[in-house]
């Protein structure tokens, strides 16, 4: 598709010339703003949620929106990665960008883009993400939306999403990821995500953190002279919103949220995962300051049979069931083991696909307690690096199995073997999570 060409056209240019892979020396966001005050500034006079995160970013993201829809909201939804169509990545009240909404504003981006000057021969680049980000505003302006939700991409400081003004910056789960790009730290992590919070925010919102986490959040805000007064709002999960109760069965996640002194009703989620109650709780004390709203009201206008978020926790087939998820982490990885070990079944296959980049060795680690069968596997996304010693790594967690880089290869080989009563999980990248929905022909 043109328009896809043209988004990753200055990062592909300048790739053969980056010499480093540190966001801090070769990302430069400010094009982000400059392209787009050449389209007329679009993104000015929209309030914006910003979200970032190392895990449950995307869902807490479609959980807000979700959730501002249901109250009566027009709502922009700017994600990454897509599944199957780049058009997924730009959302209007849940609604993909129209085809030719999605040529007719391209070609506008395009014209500006082409008056920016760039050295690419210097390692210098426009960012996919800047390029789709005025593409989705230019939408979102057309289409009259009252609040735009964005996902940040792998970090926040460096990212360009946050060139634009958002007055909310939410920060799901951290943890050590993307170090090459990132730092070599948990610190480094931390600062990069906390970078979303900047001049014109005005709440902020934590998600459930690991005690290291909460550790150097705490020491990044102590070095800026950050406290609560300084802001509006800033929310913690466990003192201002969590998650009392949850209970996940094959109907999905059934979550008891408490936001501040209210308890609001049980929450039946489609989706498979205890981390997606505390997702929900998190979105919930969002939409709930953002609204003005009492919680409960919000439940009761919120129809959650209608929520969907591919590739989360999601039930794909039954006999044997088959558990579609985008987890990556070892966090991830337990919980839904935890959940698969409580059902009744005859044997476990596993189907993961984890770049190098990946927590490999800590997914293995879980999986080997339980699966009788682990298969690691590769995408057809050519960006990603697959050279990771997995068979070595499965050996090492005591699992057995092996490893076919042929996604569609590996999943007949790990689906042998199970009757009716068995479960096969698939487990990976959203770039994975795309491919099992193409070979199973499923939408997303």
């Amino acid at each position: 598709m043109l328009e896809e060409d043209f988004i990753y056209a200055s990062y592909m240019a300048a790739l053969p010339h980056l010499r480093s892979k540190r966001d801090e020396e070769v990302r430069k966001p400010e094009f982000a703003r400059i392209l787009l005050d050449k389209l007329g500034s679009p993104d000015r006079g929209i309030p914006v949620i910003l979200v970032t995160g190392s895990k449950g970013k995307g869902s807490v993201s479609r959980m807000i929106s979700f959730l501002l829809e249901s109250m009566g909201f027009r709502v922009g939804l700017f994600t990454s990665p897509h599944l199957l169509d780049f058009r997924e990545r730009i959302r209007v009240n849940g609604l993909p960008i129209p085809k030719d909404a999605f040529h007719r504003h391209g070609e506008r981006v395009k014209e500006e883009l082409e008056k920016i000057p760039v050295r690419p021969l210097q390692g210098e680049y426009i960012g996919p993400i800047a390029v789709s980000l005025a593409l989705a505003f230019l939408h979102f302006q057309e289409e009259k939306v009252e609040v735009a939700v964005l996902e940040a991409g792998r970090g926040g400081l460096m990212d360009e999403t946050n060139q634009v003004l958002h007055q909310v910056a939410v920060i799901t789960p951290l943890f050590e990821e993307h170090l090459d790009q990132l730092g070599s730290t948990l610190t480094d992590v931390v600062r990069h995500k906390l970078g979303i919070i900047r001049e014109g925010v005005e709440r902020v919102y934590i998600g459930r953190q690991g005690e290291e986490a909460l550790k150097e959040m705490k020491n990044w805000k102590e070095k800026r002279g950050i406290s609560p007064p300084s802001l509006i709002h800033w929310r913690e999960y466990g003192r201002d919103f969590s998650l009392e109760k949850v209970n996940v069965t094959l109907a999905g996640t059934e979550a008891t949220v408490r936001l501040g002194e209210e308890r609001l009703p049980p929450i039946l989620l489609p989706l498979l995962g205890e981390y997606q109650g505390e997702n929900l709780a998190l979105a919930l004390r969002v939409v709930k300051d953002w609204t003005g709203e009492k919680g409960k009201r919000i439940v009761e206008k919120s129809d959650f049979g209608r929520f969907r978020w591919p590739g989360r926790g999601e039930i794909l087939g039954r006999n044997p069931l088959i558990i579609l998820d985008g987890g990556i982490h070892r966090s991830s990885a337990a919980s839904l083991s935890r959940l698969v070990a409580s059902l009744p079944h005859s044997r476990l296959h596993v189907l993961l696909s984890l770049p190098k980049d990946k927590d490999v060795e800590g997914v293995l680690q879980v999986w080997a307690e339980t699966a009788d069968l682990i298969v690691t596997t590769e995408t057809t996304n050519p960006s990603l690096s697959y050279e990771a010693p997995y068979e070595e790594l499965l050996q090492k967690a005591g699992g057995r199995g092996g490893h076919l880089p042929d996604p569609q290869r590996a999943l007949v080989k790990t689906k042998e073997g199970l009757d009716g009563n068995g479960i096969l999980v698939l487990m990976g990248t959203q770039s994975f999570v795309a491919d099992m929905l193409r070979v199973l022909g499923r939408s997303p």
